[in-house]
Parts: structure tokens; sequence; C-alpha cells
């Protein structure tokens, strides 16, 4: 919802700015983008491509119904997520329970 009102916000802006654009200035931003399209064109190509990657990279098959989901962090990952975690908050966790003790 959030990310829809944000797009609709920044492409009116894009559009009142382009209409508030003379002639002439439309003219060299034409311009530009045809000079740069093909550099255009490779970002945007490689941007979909590393999206595409990434997305495949995190495809895993459920072991019971064998049906292929996305999962955002694979297991390596949660791994060294949770063991961070407890290097964290374990010194915590053992400063409290000592002083309930004490």
């Amino acid at each position: 919802m959030f990310i829809a009102f944000r797009h609709a916000l920044y492409f009116r802006t894009l559009r009142k700015w382009w209409q508030a654009l003379p002639q002439s200035e439309k003219y060299k931003v034409r311009q530009q983008f045809y000079q740069h399209r093909y550099k255009i064109t490779a970002v945007i190509s490689t941007l979909v491509a590393a999206g595409f990657i990434y997305f495949i990279m995190h495809i895993q098959e459920t072991p019971v119904t064998k049906r292929k989901r996305y999962i955002a962090f694979t297991d390596k990952q949660f791994m060294k997520i949770a063991e961070y975690e407890l290097e964290m908050v374990s010194p915590i966790i053992i400063f409290d329970i000592l002083c309930d003790n004490g």
C-alpha cells in the first residue's frame, strides 16, 4: 500500500516537472536519454538479472509436499543471524541471571 502511494506521488511529481519544462529543455532531455540509451538499458538489464538470480538462488523445495517456494533467507544465512543474535544476547541474559540470584 505504502509503496503504491509512494510510486504514485513520485510519478505525479515527475509528470508535473515534465509538463513544466519548456520545449527546448524537453528536447535536451530527450537527446540525452537517446545518447545514453545503451547505458540506461545496461543498468536496467543488470538490475533485472541480479533480481532474477537472487530469486532463483532462494527457491527451496519443501520436504513433505515437494512444493517449491521462495525463502528470503537460506538456512546458512539464518544460522549466521542466529549465531550473531546469540553472541549479542547471551551476555545480557547471563548478567540478568546472575543479578536475579544475587
